[in-house]
């Protein structure tokens, strides 16, 4: 699995409500995260059902409930992940998704490997 981050910024033009400016202008951050998968690991996804599988999940408690708002899947990710925000935002989305795919890679290994009788010396 290879993970592709693409980055990039822009000038965001303040908004305007009723020819009032309501913003000001600043450069907005934009990353994009998407999964390349052997044909392996795509195989194991379509054999055990796992598309859904949640790799990241961002909850928000509001008015005491607690909400989602960002859920990335491992079909979400093969088919690339748009985020935007300030630079803080994206850094900790980028080191999450990381993480998520640090995750992914193990669990990829466990169902390649699953099956028959293992043996752990200690």
């Amino acid at each position: 699995m290879k993970l592709h981050i693409s980055r990039k910024q822009g000038d965001v033009k303040g908004t305007k409500f009723l020819g009032i400016k309501m913003g000001e202008d600043h450069v907005g951050f934009y990353m994009t995260a998407k999964a390349e998968l052997t044909d392996q690991e795509r195989g194991l996804i379509d054999k055990y059902g796992v598309r859904n599988y949640v790799l990241y999940q961002k909850l928000a408690d509001v008015s005491g409930k607690t909400q989602v708002l960002r859920k990335v899947t491992i079909s979400s990710l093969m088919d690339g992940e748009n985020f935007s925000g300030g630079a803080l935002d994206l850094l900790s989305n980028e080191n999450e998704i990381k993480e998520a795919c640090q995750s992914f890679k193990i669990y990829i290994e466990f169902l390649k490997k699953f099956g028959g009788d293992e043996i752990i010396e200690y």
